[in-house]
């Protein structure tokens, strides 16, 4: 095999992975919030998200209101209750990998 085709691949499977740890990071800090915010409601932490909406929030990473009320069960209510919270998350997000990518 040449030599820049293996440089090429190994690039492109160390970038998968590290696409994935980046949203699993993302993931982590939304169930950080969340929990939080469920032990402020005494609620269990399904009832502010389901998994399925953390997911699709990490996967699709909105960057406004009306993006987030595109997914899948982000309906006016919550949205209203979570939006800019979540919004927020992900742009701290954003903020401390640029930051850190830049350190290099």
């Amino acid at each position: 095999m040449d030599i820049q085709i293996k440089h090429a691949k190994l690039l492109e499977r160390n970038f998968s992975n590290y696409n994935e740890i980046i949203d699993s990071m993302l993931l982590l800090r939304l169930k950080r919030w969340r929990l939080t915010c469920a032990k402020q409601k005494n609620v269990p932490a399904f009832i502010i998200l389901h998994n399925k909406d953390l997911y699709m929030i990490v996967k699709s990473k909105p960057d406004s209101l009306e993006a987030l009320s595109n997914l899948e069960g982000f309906g006016n209510k919550r949205v209203e209750q979570y939006g800019k919270k979540i919004l927020e998350l992900i742009e701290q997000h954003k903020a401390k990998i640029l930051s850190t990518v830049s350190m290099y």
